[in-house]
């Protein structure tokens, strides 16, 4: 279904989006299937955006939302323009007082 969908002109996006499972699964099916690529096109990321949205407290998964990115995508991004990924402060844990 896969290879045929991507012969007959789907991009790997679209078939992603059908049968429910993520864009580098179905290119790494295509690729075990010897499917010859098409061309491989970089999404633009809207990096300034991103750094807004990161300040503002979004995680890295719903600024990709917002930007209609993969997670990936924007992961790599702002690795190679030399963004650091923020870790989540600690969670103090919570203690029951017992009656």
């Amino acid at each position: 279904m896969l290879v045929a969908g991507y012969e007959s002109g789907r991009t790997v996006r679209q078939l992603a989006d059908q049968t429910g499972f993520r864009s580098d699964t179905v290119s790494a099916a295509l690729e075990r299937a010897g499917v010859a690529r098409r061309y491989r096109q970089r999404r633009t990321v809207d990096l300034d955006r991103a750094d807004e949205l990161h300040a503002g407290g979004l995680s890295i998964t719903d600024i990709a939302k917002v930007l209609g990115v993969e997670q990936t995508t924007l992961v790599k991004a702002r690795s190679e323009r030399g963004s650091t990924q923020r870790v989540p402060p600690a969670r103090p844990i919570s203690h029951q007082r017992s009656s």
